[in-house]
């Protein structure tokens, strides 16, 4: 019996409706029961799926740090703002998989973000590529729920063509390898079948993640510029999860992080040094 994409509650309604809740309404929410004021953020910003990071951050920037989101509550964290190389950076970690990191990019657009690069480990679906491995994602599959909100069903979501020119530029001027292909988005990386992860890499796709779809998806539907990098940790190929991790090399893993930041952070600047030749996105 052929099924009705109704009965799906996913598939409900369109995107393009409007919506009863949006950022702004819980920012003037805010401002008006709490006199808490929506911070105003540079147009340049890094979502960092590396909590960690943040130290790093302010031991490097010294960084204004913003409490807007609730410091009582651990699912917030705080937005950090720093000048690079003459360029103000906002900086903060999105929380995992699709709906927080949504909700989060949301607030940052309606805070005043334009230009967005996320960065991350991700899961390989190939031995092929070791851990370590730098990744520029140009398509996400969409086995998650969070985009089919913002877009209309397809199976892939994808970057700003402008982003992935701008970090492509900053992988090549740093001399940075780097291999680009589909991502694997799911809310469920417990149920990363055997079949799936062939399915999927046969389709080009050599990372699996929680969060690029959706992020992909947000920006597209709030008329922003978003592009991700990765990289490669776990691997998912075969018939059993290999962490690849090694006693004794917490050092080596938090240098793929602080690298992935460098490269982000010289993808922003040189969009803004074109940006500031009166280029236009």
């Amino acid at each position: 019996m052929k099924r009705n994409h109704q009965e799906i509650a996913l598939l409900a309604g369109l995107p393009s409706e409007n919506s009863v809740l949006n950022p702004i309404d819980l920012i003037e929410y805010g401002k008006g029961v709490h006199g808490r004021e929506g911070p105003k953020i540079p147009p340049y910003c890094v979502l960092a799926f590396f909590k960690e990071m943040y130290e790093h951050v302010e031991k490097t920037f010294d960084p204004e740090v913003i409490h807007y989101f609730s410091e009582k509550n651990p699912m917030f964290n705080p937005i950090h703002v720093f000048d690079y190389e003459g360029v103000d950076i906002a900086f903060v970690f999105p929380g995992i998989a699709s709906p927080h990191a949504a909700s989060i990019l949301e607030f940052m657009i309606a805070f005043g973000g334009e230009y967005f690069i996320s960065i991350g480990g991700s899961g390989t679906l190939s031995k092929d590529i070791k851990r370590g491995d730098i990744i520029l994602p140009i398509k996400a599959i969409r086995d998650e729920g969070t985009s089919f909100h913002y877009q209309e069903p397809s199976r892939y979501s994808y970057p700003s063509d402008l982003m992935l020119e701008y970090i492509r530029k900053s992988l090549e001027e740093n001399n940075v390898p780097f291999r680009e292909g589909g991502t694997w988005t799911t809310d469920a990386f417990f149920r990363e079948t055997i079949e799936k992860v062939e399915e999927f890499h046969r389709e080009g796709c050599l990372t699996v993640e929680m969060e690029a779809s959706a992020l992909f998806s947000v920006a597209k539907y709030r008329n922003k510029h978003l592009g991700g990098l990765f990289t490669a940790g776990d691997c998912v190929a075969g018939p059993k999860w290999d962490s690849r991790r090694e006693r004794g090399d917490k050092e080596t893993v938090q240098r793929n992080k602080v690298q992935l930041l460098g490269l982000a952070l010289d993808a922003l600047h040189l969009l803004n040094s074109e940006l500031g030749k009166g280029e236009s996105p």
